[in-house]
């Protein structure tokens, strides 16, 4: 297995985590 695809593919679903986490916030701030 690639470390390298590994630490990519965390780095996005975290990224993508983090997106989605901003986007309720600034739902409920509305």
């Amino acid at each position: 297995w690639n470390p390298v695809l590994v630490t990519t593919t965390t780095t996005a679903i975290a990224e993508t985590a983090e997106q989605a986490k901003r986007r309720r916030i600034s739902r409920e701030n509305k």
